[in-house]
């Protein structure tokens, strides 16, 4: 029999050992997870992307007119007397409500303008129906006042209904419904490059399943359009790129390395469930590209798309030959350096164009690699160029050729935070 302090002893080792253990996974969870997340590439348009002549230091505000916004607010009023004689619902309203809201855009004045559509597209759809063309311009006018104000959750709300009014992904396409598509699948990919991805898998998932049900019915009927199949393939393949670089570290935060569920819990859980999404995400992407490919032969964006995915999955070999291949036909594509993918960096964000941002000039050097190296602040004493430097490390490019043949590229950028 072992005397009472030998007990002790085994208690003691088995704690070191459980504490030793723990320590280790947790440092492999934290230090795999950042592994992970290096291995691909970050997405231009995910923490930075590149500023533009949009980007709003170059939108000049709205002088306010007092006397004619305190004119607008008596035409208002006015309005509001005549709808309580006639009713909320007669006709001759929703051509009031949509004037006044034009001249309130035009005075800058966003609250009352959004007010104002709101009122005409209601009394549009009880009178017209759900698709007249009235409400749909009036839908787009009302479209353009909520990106002016950054109101998300608003913009959200509007396109994803006028996205339902046309059939929500559903067949036949044409360029309306394809446009629709597109402002409402921008507004979704926006979002989920903003903050943490924390009990949004649920959307996650939709967004994944309707973006390639949206393709397929685009790409992969006998009538399809290279146009139409294009337009949202490209946005099906930036959601991929995102998925591919989130999800790995995200599973790793979120799985209980110590407690695994059962089996039968697990296969039907969110987080395997994004796991196996992402582990078939390249293979997807290429069924799309090559079915791209046969639609449009000869296309040079289609066929950069392609390269673009081949060099961000790191099959160099395959993508150079078909950078050569785009370089013989249309050399001037090639002549610059470009921040891959497509997509995310360029999606119309929600955001007031003309709120500051965080930003920096770098001048850096593209190695034929496609890695920023060298990275220099140009402007003086910016205490966000540190965090901007980081991301744009994280960033892979297309590289330059000349002469059908990768080169070192030297260029000076402006980058904005994205999520300061």
């Amino acid at each position: 029999m072992l005397p009472a302090s030998a007990g002790f002893f085994l208690r003691y080792i088995g704690l070191m050992r459980f504490l030793f253990v723990r320590m280790i996974a947790t440092i492999a969870s934290v230090f795999g997870a950042a592994a992970l997340a290096a291995d691909i590439p970050a997405p231009i348009g995910l923490d930075i992307r590149l500023v533009t002549a949009k980007s709003g230091a170059d939108i000049s505000p709205v002088s306010i007119d007092t006397a004619a916004r305190s004119a607008l607010r008596e035409a208002v009023a006015e309005a509001e007397v005549t709808q309580a004689q006639l009713g909320p619902y007669d006709p001759t309203l929703s051509t009031i409500w949509l004037s006044l809201a034009n001249r309130a855009l035009t005075l800058g004045d966003q609250e009352q303008a959004a007010v104002l559509f709101q009122r005409a597209i209601h009394n549009l759809r009880l009178n017209e129906g759900l698709t007249s063309l009235t409400q749909m311009d009036a839908l787009d006018s009302w479209i353009g006042n909520l990106r002016q104000r950054g109101d998300s959750d608003a913009l959200n709300n509007i396109l994803t209904y006028r996205y339902r009014l046309v059939g929500f992904g559903g067949e036949p396409w044409n360029g309306e419904r394809v446009a629709y598509a597109t402002d409402f699948l921008d507004q979704k990919l926006f979002e989920l490059t903003q903050g943490s991805w924390i009990n949004r898998e649920r959307d996650i998932l939709w967004l994944l399943d309707h973006l390639s049900n949206t393709t397929d019915s685009a790409c992969f009927e006998p009538d399809s359009s290279i146009e139409w199949c294009r337009t949202l393939a490209k946005r099906y393949l930036a959601f991929l790129y995102l998925v591919e670089h989130r999800v790995d570290p995200f599973v790793q935060d979120q799985r209980d390395i110590y407690l695994p569920p059962p089996r039968a819990l697990r296969d039907q859980s969110l987080t395997y469930r994004l796991e196996y999404e992402e582990s078939r995400a390249s293979r997807e992407g290429t069924r799309l590209l090559k079915r791209l490919e046969e639609l449009a032969e000869e296309d040079n964006e289609v066929s950069l798309l392609h390269a673009d995915w081949q060099w961000m999955h790191k099959r160099n070999l395959d993508a150079i030959r078909r950078y050569q291949s785009i370089w013989e036909q249309a050399p001037e594509l090639l002549k610059e350096a470009v921040p891959l993918p497509w997509g995310l960096g360029a999606l119309q964000s929600s955001r007031v164009w003309n709120e500051e941002r965080p930003s920096a000039l770098l001048s850096f050097t593209v190695s034929e690699q496609g890695r920023p190296r060298n990275i220099v602040g140009v402007d003086a004493d910016n205490r966000s160029e540190q965090r901007i430097r980081r991301a744009l490390r994280q960033l892979k490019f297309r590289p330059a050729f000349a002469d059908g043949v990768r080169i070192e590229s030297q260029q000076t950028q402006r980058f904005e935070l994205l999520d300061p």
